[in-house]
């Protein structure tokens, strides 16, 4: 296996910016940075499976499925339905206040069950 130099703090500090986030920054990199970057990541792995007993290369990179929201677009969701639907009870009831805990309750219950859920991953 060809040896990598090892990277400089420098180095791995720059590139570590330039990939939280700003695709930008990232496309600015230079090749072969990011090329060196790219085999001292897997000479490392290999290392390790190495001295673990595994072969090298002999592994599959599985990435986890990224949550799309921590909770936000649910609960911002449920305001804005929950705006028309206590129109609707107040207008049909004439300001009854069972019909609008029914409503808030079920908006509630689906906030719950999506925290749950969420909890559960």
């Amino acid at each position: 296996m060809p040896s990598v130099p090892d990277l400089t703090p420098e180095e791995i500090a720059t590139v570590l910016a330039a990939r939280r986030g700003r695709p930008s920054v990232e496309d600015e990199l230079p090749p072969s940075l990011t090329a060196r970057l790219d085999r001292e990541v897997a000479a490392r792995v290999d290392a390790e499976l190495a001295a673990r007993g595994g072969q090298p290369h002999a592994f599959q990179v599985v990435k986890q499925k990224e949550k799309s929201s921590d909770g936000r677009v649910i609960g911002g969701m449920s305001v804005i339905a929950a705006i028309p639907l206590m129109g609707i009870v107040e207008g049909t009831t004439h300001g009854s206040l069972a019909g609008a805990a029914i409503v808030m309750g079920g908006i509630a219950l689906v906030n719950m069950a999506h925290a749950i859920g969420r909890r559960n991953h």
